[in-house]
């Protein structure tokens, strides 16, 4: 089988235009932006969607936590008892995290 050069290989008219093309795309989609509104009022809805988010998230590790919990009693496993005990603490942070954020910032 012959071995191809990639550094002796010419480029072909076909792949110069398409190059050429795409330089020129680029350069017209580097226009500048006008922002119409004030930034703050999109940032602070994302803000809060993403604090209710992690509230919910929160509620269900909790939940989780307590029903793991319950389940350790029964079976009398400590290992499973110290994780769901880490669990709830991890979802209590969690649905706080918005009034914890709100202490640094």
């Amino acid at each position: 089988m012959p071995q191809h050069d990639l550094r002796k290989r010419p480029i072909t008219w076909k792949k110069g235009i398409a190059l050429l093309l795409l330089v020129v795309f680029l350069l017209l989609l580097a226009g500048t932006a006008y922002a119409t509104g004030d930034g703050t009022e999109a940032v602070g809805k994302l803000k809060d969607w993403i604090f209710n988010i992690l509230t919910a998230v929160g509620a269900i590790v909790t939940g989780f936590g307590v029903l793991q919990l319950a389940m350790s009693f029964f079976s009398h496993d400590a290992s499973q008892r110290s994780n769901a005990m880490l669990s709830i603490v991890g979802g209590i942070i969690l649905i706080a995290v918005k009034p914890i954020v709100g202490l640094f910032v």
